[in-house]
């Protein structure tokens, strides 16, 4: 064959060659830049969904204890209105609302007074036995509307607790600038978008082709203004709402063009030069070749500054100067481009050292970890939670000592379908008992299963339960249990479990005579005086109940009447020691008992009970009143 259809031979090969790897490499070029724009999506979209769901849930879990402690108050307003203003000083509650049956607010924090919800759909939602949330935008902030029915003793609706939260935070929260300027964030609900930080409509397109029942997915649409986007949307757990961030599918396209010219204008050099190299190749096999050997090397060893001497190029024949000069601009842009790389790696770090930044920041207990303990990270709130300086030596089940199998158990059930789970536990650090929210996520990576876990420290609302549980169920004055504690207690022994039955009716004399000559505080005084003589008289198994102003109720399970008199007499015992230090009040105490075997009526023996108190406050009514205006006169002159 001439040497001249050996040239045709290699313009066709090189002309055929380098555009079909140009294809090649432009699909797979395209698909990374698309696949690790997803990425990012799903990244984004987790971690607010993360930050958004402890956010929500915190009202949510709120409204739960208060409708429970409203509940216990017995529609006491004024009860309720104190619920109320413990929660006041919190800055993102806007207003709270107990709304009676009828559709009128009863107690509220701020603002008018007996306001009708009649036509407020999460009021008739809630009076139907529905809770319901909904955000609204007045055009200057976001507010969160939470409703939640209130149940009687008797598990009847008896009204509505209505909470308004300034979403404030949340606002922030979706309006953070975005690592892609072309990227935006939305809640949404299942029928329309609710808040968002660049569009307040959903385009019917997406809605169509979002299943919001199957709790997250990607979806490919057409916006309103014709662009394609790409979206990424995930359930925000327990509650009627979503998350979702998109992306302009022309923003993956500028990436792709970007990267890809870059490489066209490589391969064309490439292409120009292997052309003139190969002609020059066939005219002249021994120095060209070897010249370019050399130059080929020094491209291959990473030497892209090399470049030939003009002098050195006049010295050569005509027909190579072309590609020596070629090759120089080759050299130069293959800097260029290897430059350009170096930037954008150094972009891609600092792109992830920011991703790594908020999750340091977050103050929830967050790590991951494989199937087999071994933690891959952990944020600086996890590592100095548990004390973890190098991860390589701890495994994460370890951490949780007893809890560990309970761990196990749960993330083996986790999957595709079930892909999170919550657990609450709690822990004892520096003798101080902590309560964490755990939620276990599953991850695939690369066709590898791994765990994530973030741990929201609840011990707060934990304490506050605790405390409004405690309010709900003692008298203020004396600690002891309340009215509402008695009768739920005498509701339980009403059955016959815990037969024979006791229940002992004491009355504080002479309380209105101390209160009108000395004053409340005197009267406040005797009643804390009755309490503590009560309280160390009966068994620790026993209920003592101030129910009324002078009143206090005895219940005794498992007591026979025998028993019941035995108390009783070591009751007056201690009365008659209290009383023996003259310059203090004297206490006198009206005493009534009934007893019962098996099931009883909890009206007739709290009315026997009475009944036999009545009695007794008639035989020593006026010995009692004497001493006692004898105690006052004798106060009045020290």
């Amino acid at each position: 064959m001439s040497i001249k259809n050996y040239l045709k031979v290699i313009i066709i090969f090189l002309i055929i060659t380098p555009l079909i790897v140009l294809t090649l490499v432009g699909t797979n070029l395209y698909n990374e830049t698309r696949n690790r724009t997803i990425n990012e999506l799903i990244q984004e979209t987790s971690l607010k969904q993360f930050t958004l769901q402890s956010y929500l849930k915190k009202y949510i879990d709120l409204l739960n204890i208060l409708s429970a402690n409203i509940s216990l108050a017995n529609n006491n307003y004024e009860r309720i209105s104190y619920l109320f203003r413990g929660l006041s000083t919190d800055d993102e509650i806007e207003n709270l609302f107990f709304i009676n049956p009828d559709g009128y607010s009863m107690v509220e924090i701020s603002g008018p007074h007996h306001v009708s919800f009649n036509n407020n759909n999460l009021f008739k939602k809630a009076i139907g036995g529905n809770e319901d949330f909904l955000i609204q935008n007045d055009g200057l902030n976001s507010y969160l509307y939470l409703s939640k029915p209130v149940y009687n003793n008797a598990n009847q609706i008896s009204g509505v607790v209505l909470a308004v939260v300034k979403l404030t935070k949340l606002e922030s929260l979706l309006n953070v600038q975005n690592s892609i300027v072309t990227r935006s964030t939305f809640l949404f609900s299942n029928d329309f978008i609710i808040l968002g930080n660049k569009t307040k409509k959903m385009p019917e397109d997406l809605y169509k082709k979002i299943n919001f029942s199957s709790g997250y997915g990607l979806v490919n649409y057409r916006g309103d203004s014709g662009k394609n986007f790409i979206l990424f949307w995930k359930n925000i757990p327990n509650i009627n709402l979503a998350i979702a961030s998109q992306v302009d599918e022309g923003y993956i396209f500028q990436e792709f063009e970007q990267d890809f010219a870059i490489i066209l204008f490589t391969f064309l050099i490439i292409f120009i030069t292997s052309l003139i190299i190969s002609i020059i190749m066939i005219k002249k096999l021994n120095e060209p070749i070897i010249f370019l050997q050399s130059l080929s090397k020094q491209i291959k060893d990473g030497n892209y500054k090399i470049r030939v001497e003009k002098s050195f190029i006049d010295s050569f024949p005509e027909e190579f100067k072309p590609l020596l000069i070629l090759y120089n601009q080759m050299s130069s842009s293959i800097e260029n481009y290897v430059s350009m790389l170096n930037e954008r790696t150094k972009a891609l770090e600092k792109s992830e050292a920011r991703y790594k930044a908020v999750v340091e920041d977050q103050t929830d207990l967050l790590c991951r970890f494989s199937h087999d303990g071994t933690i891959s990270f952990a944020n600086e709130e996890f590592k100095k939670f548990f004390g973890l300086e190098d991860l390589k030596v701890y495994n994460f089940f370890d951490l949780f000592g007893s809890n560990k199998d309970n761990i196990k158990n749960l993330i083996e059930s986790l999957s595709i379908e079930n892909p999170h789970k919550s657990i609450e536990l709690s822990f004892e650090k520096d003798n101080i008992k902590r309560y964490f929210d755990w939620t276990f996520r599953i991850i695939y990576k690369d066709d590898v299963k791994e765990f994530q876990c973030t741990g929201h420290d609840i011990s707060e609302i934990k304490r506050l339960e605790e405390e409004l549980r405690y309010q709900s169920f003692h008298d203020s004055l004396t600690g002891l249990f309340n009215r509402a504690y008695f009768e739920e207690e005498l509701e339980k022994l009403s059955s016959g479990r815990f037969s024979p039955t006791s229940l002992i009716i004491v009355d504080l004399d002479n309380l209105k005579l101390v209160n009108d000559k000395l004053g409340h505080e005197k009267g406040d005084l005797l009643i804390k005086k009755a309490a503590k003589i009560l309280s160390s008289t009966f068994r620790s198994t026993d209920t003592v109940s101030r129910i009324g102003g002078d009143e206090f109720a005895i219940l005794l399970p498992m007591c026979t009447k025998d028993c019941t008199k035995e108390l009783i007499k070591r009751l007056k015992e201690n009365i008659e020691k209290a009383n023996q230090e003259k310059d203090n009040l004297y206490l006198s105490m009206s005493i009534g008992y009934a007893t019962k075997e098996g099931p009883f009526n909890k009206i007739e023996i709290f009315r026997e009970a009475d009944s036999y108190m009545y009695l007794d406050k008639q035989h020593h009514h006026e010995q009692s009143k004497e001493i006692t205006i004898e105690r006052i006169e004798g106060l009045k002159n020290n």
